[in-house]
């Protein structure tokens, strides 16, 4: 017996969806090693039986009163081994037709899905299906060429778009030059048309051009075999615009030597998860929620105290093919292959943009199939190593139905964005433009990051205002991120946007948005000049360790109050040990700041952020304004030092102050030089009284004037010199005079005799 927390989830479920909807059962396909299997999705088992004609079989399921949606039957077909698919004229009971003389087992699984295996050896590759032999003979230039989307990278050189069209002409032959479109004979032959050229188109084998939608009755009209191919609207060919919808096709040659990957393995050697149990696209119809989803839960319980596991995994599948990750969770418990429940529980991860803790699809976004896709969704960090498989990715998005494409296109463009891979990122979002729509969200936003990524901060700014403007759920996030492009494009923020994001702030406060939206609010704040607003509200934000957002939001408002403020306020902010890590400032800015701090006189300082910066990697510019500040601190030694092994007029420059204060004015002279400062070497030479050196630099005035010097000096000397001959000859003839007149008066032979 179940519990009552079991019992009020199963009736949870039970009750979602409208019980009065039409019995329909939807056919599926998948190829498997040996045999090719479709599986008929009824509300129950009933008795069925089959008729044997040739290579048909009929397939009659007795109290059965429904219809058969034979869209997705060749979906996942790649062997041949069928032909064709019709519902027949006796009620629930189906035609199918082989390429092969193949064997039919058909068996119930579970309780209400009837499988059909054919088995037997695919049809040869030189051997013509019924289609293809008509092709052959009424257009032999395309004779030998595989139908098959899955064979179409492999084709000879052939125009994929002349292809379909003469496939088209083939299966129309014999009928009405124009026929109605809701025929159920081109049912089929369309889908198939148009599966081969989405493919091809995902693959860059051809483009589309000049798109056109038919929504009108008046336009819809008939089609005709010598028309261009085209493929009209969503509402009358539901079953086409689920991958693409285009107009008139220009086509490129396929390359006659290229080749399918191994699907099973990476380069690497990495096993890759098999496409049929990631088959998304074939877990629901297009049918309404409401009628899908009241199919689904028919047998959901048995006897009213057993869950079907069968009926719990259609159930989930079903919930993750409309989006609902949550719901999905909740019915794996009841999922008996253990490896099927975990794939199914991840993707349902994946799709609530809960990625953490994603092992299923490790390292497999080089895998050839649909799980390089979700292995993308999942990867929670950089690439690394690994080559994202693109081409993958994009035949797997493409043969998504366009809600599901709405939803995961935009995160794996963000992704790739991310990543630094713009181009690719290009190449997904075109996925959403094969049809006429409204842009989500979503869409606008992962188009505004490429923007942003790729300098265009203006063109962000104005996309994610669209989404603002829209009040919505996104609107959070989408003024989040506006702000920043707004700041990034050098824009101030108004007061209007920055009351908008603190009030976004306030009502997602406690949770990872509502951080985010308050560290943009204090950049934003420094953006419109309230810069001791900005610093308390980093203050009062400040932990131990910064998160992404505050780091982003330090290096914003240092960037603002570094390039905005006043010298005064600038001295204010950065000055002082105010409690705010500006270490966590990009590289960039830090070196801004004490390159101002050294202009304004603040050596000591300048070197303090000039040493954070250079932890985030030593510059040839750090080099420059460390010599700088040992200039400016009296270490001509350091300064010298910090230069060796620098060339260039700037470290030239640098070279030849240090030399000078150091009093090396030869020295000096010659960095000048080099550095092409003539006026600054003169000075140097003349202290260093080198007047050859200072005459090669002023010319021969200064020439003769030095020469003019040295004669006059010369000429002085001379002068001094004889008068000074002079002076002694006279002085000499004194002291003669002076002794005889001593030596009368007896002065200086008293002196003796004392």
């Amino acid at each position: 017996m179940w519990s009552g927390n079991y019992l009020v989830a199963a009736l949870a479920v039970l009750l979602i969806g409208d019980v009065a909807c039409a019995q329909q059962a939807t056919v599926r396909s998948g190829e498997h090693d040996g045999f090719s299997r479709l599986v008929v999705d009824v509300p129950k088992r009933f008795p069925w039986s089959v008729k044997e004609d040739g290579r048909r079989r009929t397939i009659a399921i007795q109290g059965f009163e429904g219809t058969f949606d034979l869209d997705q039957v060749f979906d996942r077909l790649s062997a041949n081994r069928l032909a064709r698919v019709n519902v027949a004229d006796q009620v629930g009971a189906m035609e199918i037709e082989m390429n092969c003389d193949c064997r039919v087992d058909i068996s119930w699984a579970g309780n209400s899905m009837l499988v059909i295996d054919i088995l037997g050896a695919p049809r040869g590759p030189d051997e013509p299906s019924t289609a293809e032999a008509a092709l052959n003979r009424d257009h032999p230039h395309t004779s030998g060429l595989p139908v098959s989307a899955a064979l179409i990278a492999s084709s000879r050189p052939v125009t994929a778009g002349r292809l379909a069209s003469s496939r088209l002409a083939a299966l129309m032959k014999d009928q009405p030059k124009v026929v109605d479109q809701t025929t159920d004979f081109l049912r089929p032959a369309r889908k198939a048309i148009a599966q081969d050229i989405t493919i091809a188109a995902s693959m860059g084998l051809l483009k589309v051009e000049n798109h056109r939608t038919i929504n009108t009755s008046e336009d819809r009209g008939g089609l005709s075999a010598t028309d261009p191919l085209r493929v009209d609207g969503a509402d009358t060919q539901p079953d086409v615009s689920r991958h693409v919808s285009f107009g008139t096709l220009s086509a490129t040659e396929l390359d006659p030597n290229s080749t399918i990957p191994d699907q099973a393995h990476t380069a690497a050697g990495w096993a890759c998860l098999p496409d049929e149990q990631l088959a998304i696209d074939l877990w629901g119809t297009d049918r309404s929620f409401a009628q899908q989803m009241s199919a689904a839960r028919l047998g959901f319980v048995e006897d009213l105290d057993v869950v079907s596991p069968a009926a719990a995994l259609r159930l989930a599948r079903l919930y993750v093919y409309f989006g609902f990750g949550k719901e999905a969770q909740q019915l794996v418990e009841w999922i008996e292959d253990s490896e099927t429940a975990e794939i199914l529980n991840a993707m349902a991860l994946i799709v609530e943009q809960e990625t953490y803790d994603i092992s299923v699809f490790n390292r497999q976004i080089e895998c050839d199939g649909a799980v390089a896709l979700w292995s993308a969704l999942a990867q929670s960090g950089d690439l690394l190593d690994q080559l994202p498989n693109v081409n993958a990715m994009l035949r797997t998005l493409s043969s998504y139905p366009i809600h599901l494409r709405e939803l995961l296109v935009p995160r794996l463009a963000v992704k790739f964005t991310d990543w630094g891979r713009a181009d690719d990122s290009a190449r997904i979002m075109k996925l959403l433009e094969w049809a006429p729509r409204t842009a989500t969200d979503a869409e606008v936003m992962a188009r505004a990051l490429a923007e942003a990524r790729a300098d265009n901060p203006a063109d962000a700014a104005k996309l994610y205002e669209d989404v603002v403007n829209q009040n919505n759920a996104h609107s959070a996030a989408a003024v989040l991120e506006m702000v920043w492009a707004q700041i990034d494009s050098k824009k101030a923020v108004d007061s209007a946007t920055k009351s908008l994001i603190e009030s976004h702030a306030q009502e997602q406060r406690g949770g990872p948005l509502g951080v985010q939206l308050v560290d943009a609010s204090i950049a934003a704040a420094a953006s419109a000049g309230l810069y001791d607003e900005a610093v308390a509200g980093l203050l009062e934000r400040a932990a131990k360790n910064a998160s992404p957002s505050e780091q982003r939001a330090i290096a914003a408002v240092a960037a603002l109050i570094v390039r905005g403020s006043s010298d005064l306020q600038f001295l204010k902010q950065f000055l002082p040990e105010n409690g705010v890590k500006w270490s966590a400032a990009s590289g960039q800015v830090l070196f801004e700041i004490a390159r101002r701090m050294l202009d304004l006189g603040f050596p000591d300082e300048a070197r303090r952020y000039l040493s954070a910066s250079k932890s985030w990697g030593l510059t040839e510019r750090a080099r420059y304004l460390e010599a700088e500040i040992d200039l400016a601190s009296g270490l001509p030694e350091a300064a010298l030092a910090g230069l060796m092994g620098l060339e260039g007029e700037e470290a030239q420059i640098l070279r030849a102050k240090a030399y000078g204060m150091k009093g090396n004015h030869v020295s000096a002279h010659h960095a000048y030089l080099a550095a092409g400062r003539s006026d600054d070497a003169l000075r140097e030479a003349l202290l260093a009284e080198a007047w050859d050196a200072a005459s090669e630099i002023a010319g021969p005035a200064l020439g003769n004037v030095i020469d003019q010097t040295e004669d006059v000096e010369a000429a002085l000397d001379s002068r001094q010199l004889q008068r000074g001959k002079q002076l002694l000859e006279q002085s000499e003839g004194a002291r003669s005079d002076i002794a005889k007149l001593l030596s009368e008066t007896g002065i200086i032979g008293v002196n003796n005799a004392e």
